[in-house]
């Protein structure tokens, strides 16, 4: 199996137990200066663990892009 189909399988698993798939975040975050780049997939929901941000979805799966 492929890196890439390996990902797939896993996404696609933990979406049918209910999470929400996310894309990768940016690597290079545009509006937070606390980071250089993205260091795990959660850092996009940075707000949302801060409270100061919208709760979408109560659980999200994502594959994050890594240098």
């Amino acid at each position: 199996m492929k890196t890439d189909e390996l990902r797939e399988s896993y996404l696609s698993f933990v979406e049918e137990k209910g999470c929400v798939k996310r894309p990768s975040d940016v690597l290079v975050p545009r509006n937070d200066k606390t980071v250089l780049f993205t260091p795990a997939g959660m850092n996009q929901f940075k707000d949302q663990f801060l409270g100061v941000g919208k709760l979408e979805f109560p659980s999200a799966t994502t594959c994050q892009m890594c240098l």
